[in-house]
């Protein structure tokens, strides 16, 4: 893709922004993308042309899986990990509310409760 002839570098040009933006950095090991996002970005079909009926339609199909073809994934790494806590006071705590994710009525409480800690652990009650 660093390669383009001045012929058809328009045809290329979003296919170089997509690499730009997705490209792993050598120093981060990921890309900017995947940074901003948390993760790796998920192509639109924004990025594919609009083909109005043309007779080149095929040669341009071709000239387009060829140069896909040419593309080869790269693997990203990931950076972070998911953070957890537990407030202190929930370690010494005889009752807990659980949050309850499911579908509420208007005014219902979110938590499920109160309920008796039995035996507290690090992660569990």
């Amino acid at each position: 893709m660093a390669k383009l002839n001045r012929r058809n570098w328009i045809d290329q040009f979003p296919w170089v922004m997509l690499g730009i933006r997705t490209t792993p950095k050598e120093t981060l090991n990921t890309s900017f993308m995947e940074i901003m996002y948390s993760a790796p970005l998920t192509v639109p079909g924004e990025f594919l042309p609009n083909m109005k009926s043309d007779p080149n339609v095929k040669r341009y199909l071709a000239q387009l899986r060829d140069s896909v073809g040419q593309l080869r994934p790269v693997l990203m790494s990931t950076h972070s990990t998911p953070r957890s806590s537990v407030p202190n006071d929930l370690h010494t705590a005889n009752f807990v509310f659980i949050q309850c994710d499911t579908r509420r009525k208007p005014l219902q409480s979110p938590y499920n409760g109160p309920y008796q800690v039995i035996r507290p652990g690090d992660k569990s009650f």
